[in-house]
């Protein structure tokens, strides 16, 4: 289902949940122990069909040079890689035991210089204005401190004409409950933060996909 985010153009905010403490995650667990193989496993099977839908609204194309915030054990970044084979894709983490599953999962990769992995947040991206011609992230506007600055923030990395993909779990149908490792975020939230950063072009997909409904947000910088 796709609907245009003009729907979120209002004089009031969308309300927004609060945000989760990172170090609330049990992804934070350190990848070596018991604790963090079982995350990093159950991360990468709930968010892979997330990633799938996330890279193929991006439409990746060979020469694209594409960022991933938030890449967890860092399948995602390996379809981008896939897709991006002339390119450049870089990754921005929190966690430094993510950054090491990560840097596993991706070696040869990086070895070749075709991607990068560096620690850093949202708020705080560690690259130049216009840097990027996509960037995307699954399942993390869950933990923005602040989602219309940090969506300023995404946008600043951008290169005029370049892309966001936001995406995160969606309501379920009525009479299901929703999985209990992330809530539902409201997709008028994203929308407003994404509009109110500068975005243009917002439109919303959400599907059922394996395990979860997925929802993304996609825009454009002007």
């Amino acid at each position: 289902m796709t609907t245009p985010g003009s729907h979120a153009d209002s004089s009031q905010a969308a309300a927004r949940p609060a945000p989760i403490p990172v170090t609330a995650s049990v992804f934070a667990s350190p990848p070596d122990t018991l604790a963090g193989r079982i995350a990093g496993f159950l991360m990468a099977l709930l968010n892979g069909p997330q990633n799938r839908m996330t890279v193929e609204l991006l439409e990746v194309r060979p020469e694209d040079r594409v960022l991933e915030i938030g890449f967890g054990p860092g399948t995602c970044l390996r379809l981008l890689a896939k897709r991006a084979r002339a390119g450049f894709v870089a990754g921005v983490e929190l966690s430094d035991a993510m950054m090491r599953a990560a840097a596993r999962r991706n070696r040869a990769a990086i070895r070749r210089g075709q991607m990068e992995l560096r620690r850093g947040s949202v708020s705080a991206l560690p690259y130049e204005d216009g840097r990027f011609d996509k960037v995307c992230t699954v399942n993390t506007i869950y933990f923005w401190p602040d989602p219309e600055r940090d969506a300023a923030e995404i946008l600043r990395v951008l290169r005029p004409g370049g892309t966001a993909v936001v995406c995160f779990r969606g309501e379920p149908p009525p009479g299901k409950k929703p999985t209990r490792s992330l809530p539902p975020y409201p997709s008028d939230a994203a929308v407003d933060a994404m509009r109110r950063a500068g975005f243009v072009g917002l439109r919303v997909e959400t599907r059922k996909v394996p395990l979860v409904i997925s929802t993304c947000v996609l825009a454009r910088k002007t």
